[in-house]
């Protein structure tokens, strides 16, 4: 079978999925071959379009940091204004090579106001 027969009947429509899933593969495996083929089966988008993504994440990130003195603000959150949320830590004992290490995560998150 001709893949580039099949060409016109493939869907190319970019979706949160589609994006993520090329952006998590770039992240894990970076491998160019990987993302042509997902964009080719229509289940990721072009290695170009999630580079694109990457670039203009990377470039908001730093103007937000060079607006705020080299730390990052998430956007919404404002001086002055109330904010409500959650936070708890983990603490887990994690078998390293000295046998003395812990690993902690902190989960902060939001809430809607209301």
């Amino acid at each position: 079978m001709n893949l580039k027969s099949t060409a016109a009947f493939r869907s190319t429509m970019e979706t949160p999925i589609t994006l993520g899933i090329s952006l998590y593969c770039d992240h894990k495996w970076r491998s160019h071959k990987l993302a042509s083929l997902l964009s080719h089966v229509a289940v990721g988008v072009p290695y170009q379009r999630a580079k694109q993504c990457i670039t203009q994440i990377a470039k908001g990130i730093k103007e937000n940091m060079e607006k705020h003195n080299g730390n990052y603000i998430p956007p919404g959150l404002h001086r002055q204004q109330r904010l409500r949320f959650s936070l708890d830590n983990i603490d887990a004992q994690v078998d390293t090579s000295d046998g003395r290490s812990m690993q902690q995560l902190w989960l902060c998150t939001k809430e809607n106001q209301i």
